[in-house]
Order: structure tokens, then C-alpha cells, then sequence
């Protein structure tokens, strides 16, 4: 598929798509899940952690940005000569266009073109701006894993988990309030909410299958309550995703599309851990009772 905006053809204007950074497809950001609009939970000063806005109402989201990497091929000259045509069709938008690409149609204006020009061409920048991204999706069924979220095991999205950092972390404390003239003031605050950043990669078999996986997430994360969340057998507790998530450095082949996943969680104020051993059996005391490790965020 040829690439395209507001229907005028990238190749009308010189424009050649090129290559993302450690990718090997033209966009990046154009898989992101956008972040949330508005406030996304309250603090309490006398308690650890937060209280989230997780209610269908409280669910509103963000545009994306979504870059794209061209060349532009010939002399100096020929090259800004290009480079006007198109800025002055970009001028001449008064909503926003259609961007048409082989990873999908969005509905974006343009923010910036930043070109860099050598001998004999150019590399040009072009950032959009999709002020609303289609966020529906299908949320797999539930099944068996030990690495899932609510149940779900992370491969009904093509999700594969490498590593997850944060949940162990001694977050700063609260505002503190104090008076003090003759020495340093300080007051005793309650923490912090820890944050879970869960990396990984997701794979599909084709674009199409990529995109499909990629829906269900959107579907997840733009669905009400917080997220139960197991990995490796280790149960952190329930969670809601605070700013998206991100997918870069995609690699596309005839039989394989993989990229680099990204994603941050806060905790639901009190996480209660179970403790289990190697096999994902539970560890029970001599009364066979659950030993369960209670941690604030």
C-alpha cells in the first residue's frame, strides 16, 4: 500500500518512507496505547499509596503521536523546492486528514516537518498528531497461566514478558507540612505509590494479527476497575495502568511481527502477595494456611 495523505500520494511531493529507529517500518507511536485524560486517583495524606479513579466514567484518554521517518532524494535545491510544495499543502488543511499506510488509516493533523538535508537529499521528520484513536478491541478469554492479567495469560495478546522493576522500590514520602526558622524542618509523611514497569515484547503472524492483539490490549486497558496482575507465578496484586503503553522498535517480516512492549501500573494502595514456591504451588504453614505478604505501593 502506498502511502498517502489528505489522498495526495507521498511520492507526488518526493517523499520516500524510510525507517524508524530500531525498526524496520516508517511510523513509531502509531501502536501506542494513548495515556489517560484527567485525574487518574487522589492521595490521602494519612495513607500510603492512592485511591484510583477506575469507574467507566472516570476512563477518558488522550490523542497519540505518531512519527514518521522519510527521504526526500536530489539536489539542494530540488530538495527545498519539495520541501515547499508540501508545507504549503500541510498549510492549506483546516481539519484534520486522513494518513493512509500500511499499518493502518488514522485521522491526524500535521504537528511539525523537520528536515535535515545533505548532498543529494534530505531525511525528513513528519510528526502527526491523532487527537482520537480507535480504541475498541476484544478482551480474550479467561485461562490458564501463570503470567496473566485477570486471569487472562498474557499470550492471548501476544504478549511475552522479559521483566518487571519498581514493585520492590522504597518510594519518597508525601508532601510534608511544617514551620521552621532556625533549622531544617521536616515531617514524617506517609509513601508514595510504587510503580510496576512491566517490559516485554508482543508478537503477531502478520500486520493484521498484530493489530488484532494489539486492539485487545486497548480493550483491556480502556476497561473499568483495577487489574489483577501474575507473573511467573508471583501475584503483585491489583493494578491500573497510569500512562498507556508503549510498543517501538517494530520489526516486520513476511511471517513475523514483533515489538518492544512498555507499560506502567500504580497499585491499588495495599498489595497482598501470596507466597509460592518454584512450581507456582502455594507455600502453606504447618496450619496449611496461605502465607500472604502484605506491601503498601
Amino acid at each position: 500500500m502506498a502511502y498517502s495523505l489528505n489522498g495526495i500520494l507521498f511520492s507526488v511531493y518526493g517523499l520516500i518512507p524510510s525507517q524508524a529507529p530500531s525498526s524496520n517500518i516508517a511510523l513509531a507511536g502509531c501502536f501506542d496505547m494513548p495515556i489517560r485524560r484527567g485525574d487518574l486517583f487522589y492521595e490521602w495524606g494519612d495513607e500510603n499509596g492512592v485511591e484510583p479513579y477506575v469507574d467507566a466514567d472516570d476512563l477518558m484518554f488522550d490523542g497519540r503521536d505518531i512519527d514518521c521517518y522519510c527521504v526526500m532524494l536530489g539536489t539542494r535545491a530540488e530538495v527545498q523546492m519539495k520541501l515547499k510544495t508540501f508545507n504549503s499543502a500541510i498549510k492549506a488543511f483546516t481539519t484534520t486528514v486522513e494518513l493512509v499506510t500500511d499499518y493502518g488509516t488514522f485521522d491526524v493533523y500535521v504537528k511539525s516537518v523537520r528536515p535535515t538535508i545533505t548532498n543529494g537529499g534530505a531525511n525528513i521528520l513528519i510528526s502527526f498528531r491523532e487527537p482520537i484513536v480507535d480504541l475498541t478491541g476484544s478482551i480474550p478469554a479467561v485461562g490458564s497461566s501463570d503470567t496473566n492479567i485477570d486471569g487472562i495469560p498474557f499470550s492471548s495478546f501476544g504478549l511475552y514478558f522479559s521483566s518487571v522493576l519498581g514493585q520492590r522500590d522504597l518510594q519518597e514520602m508525601k508532601e510534608q507540612y511544617f514551620t521552621s526558622y532556625e533549622t531544617e524542618g521536616f515531617q514524617i509523611t506517609k509513601r508514595q505509590s510504587n510503580i510496576l514497569n512491566i517490559n516485554g515484547f508482543i508478537v503477531g503472524t502478520s500486520i493484521a494479527d498484530f493489530k488484532d492483539k494489539v486492539s485487545s490490549l486497548y480493550a483491556l486497558y480502556s476497561s473499568a476497575n483495577t487489574k489483577n496482575i501474575t507473573l511467573s507465578g508471583n501475584n503483585y496484586g491489583y493494578h491500573f495502568p497510569v500512562n498507556g503503553f508503549s510498543i517501538t522498535d517494530v520489526i516486520v517480516s513476511n511471517d513475523l511481527v514483533i515489538g518492544r512492549f512498555n507499560s506502567e501500573f500504580i497499585p491499588d494502595t495495599l498489595s497482598d502477595y501470596t507466597l509460592l514456591n518454584e512450581s507456582s504451588e502455594e507455600i502453606l504453614t504447618d496450619n496449611d494456611s496461605e502465607i500472604i505478604i502484605s506491601m503498601y505501593g
